[in-house]
């Protein structure tokens, strides 16, 4: 079976929005963070480079190993939709 692309950092996610070159988008990540964290009652965690998790789900593989998944997420992508598009994190 294939090594999953996306798994558990353990990246700092407060550093990672901190990171962010627009200080606009920043903000808006931070605010989303944190109504993610409310909705979901879940802590914030780096999935791969540029995915904020919320939560853990249980799944059965292919292979029948048991994985975790995200229970929600925020990608950067949809932020870099934005006016920010041309900013580094947005390049990743």
């Amino acid at each position: 079976m294939a090594e999953l692309k996306t798994g558990l950092t353990g990246a700092s996610v407060s550093a990672f929005i901190k990171a962010i070159p627009d200080a606009t988008v920043s903000k808006d990540a931070a605010v989303l963070s944190k109504m993610l964290n409310e909705a979901t009652g879940a802590k914030a965690e780096m999935w791969g480079r540029a995915i904020v998790g919320f939560g853990r789900t249980p799944y059965v593989g292919s292979d029948k190993k048991e994985n975790d998944s995200m229970t929600m997420r925020s990608s950067m992508a949809a932020v870099c939709t934005s006016r920010s598009s041309r900013t580094s994190i947005c390049r990743r």
